[in-house]
């Protein structure tokens, strides 16, 4: 899934009591250093290095470090997705062993995600930003166009912001697509994407058939749902919208057995 996001590396900072700043180095570097190095071996992708700093990132963040407050001091970490959470985690656990405590306190994530999937972030009226959101109690920042940088960042405790993350990547690498031998009329496929809030798209392929791909965060499945029964009823059309051979065959002779009657009344009045 990683991969086919492409995402090289995110950049976590977290902020850590400046006593416990000691117990995370170790001497001479010692503990950081296998903090990177069991983290490297987390990671989707070998080939991105894992790099910790403490006080003094070598690598900038999107929002500037807060060194306002002497008790707390920020540590950056910029490595693969996998390989961070792991680092994440322990420098974590060396904090409270060093009698600090990180339950309450939020991460921010610096995700590069290029501007073409901006738009799938945020959704259709901003639903699926506004979902991920409040579903895990995430700030999420989608920069506006007019800003030249294309850092999305998540903020809020550790476990909220791995789990939206998750989220995040299953709304951009996961659309769920459907092949239909015919393109449903324009006006199916507004009303199937205003009842569900997600995003239909068509293409043609080279044997004539459509396939059709809906994206959103959580109400894709309630999209495919109606797509899928629509096609159903394409290929096999329900029994009861087609009369039986009896009802055939009763409705003409109801009819036949009127039009002597009609006849008459018109020789009739034709007299």
């Amino acid at each position: 899934m990683l991969t086919q996001l492409s995402l090289s590396a995110i950049t976590v900072t977290l902020y850590i009591p400046t006593s416990a700043v000691g117990a995370v180095i170790g001497r001479r570097g010692q503990t950081i250093a296998q903090v990177q190095k069991t983290a490297a071996q987390a990671s989707s992708n070998p080939k991105v290095p894992v790099r910790i700093s403490v006080r003094e990132p070598e690598t900038p963040t999107y929002t500037p470090l807060d060194a306002s407050d002497e008790l707390w001091t920020p540590v950056v970490v910029k490595a693969d997705p996998l390989a961070a959470w792991s680092a994440c985690e322990q420098i974590q656990a060396l904090v409270v062993e060093a009698g600090g405590f990180v339950e309450h306190e939020d991460i921010i994530v610096d995700i590069p995600l290029h501007r073409n999937k901006h738009a799938t972030v945020v959704g259709k009226r901003g639903w699926t930003v506004a979902t991920l959101s409040a579903d895990h109690a995430v700030r999420i920042l989608v920069p506006h166009k007019e800003l030249r940088h294309d850092i999305v960042q998540l903020e809020g405790p550790f476990s909220n912001v791995r789990a939206c993350f998750a989220a995040l990547l299953q709304v951009l690498v996961a659309p769920a697509t459907l092949i239909v031998p015919v393109l449903p009329s324009q006006t199916k496929l507004r009303h199937i994407g205003r009842k569900t809030d997600t995003v239909l798209r068509k293409t043609k392929l080279e044997d004539g058939t459509w396939q059709l791909t809906v994206t959103g965060a959580g109400h894709v499945p309630a999209a495919m749902a109606m797509l899928q029964k629509w096609k159903e009823e394409l290929q096999y059309p329900s029994s009861s919208t087609k009369p039986s051979a009896g009802a055939v065959r009763k409705s003409r002779n109801q009819t036949s057995a009127k039009m002597p009657a009609r006849n008459r009344e018109v020789s009739a009045s034709g007299q």
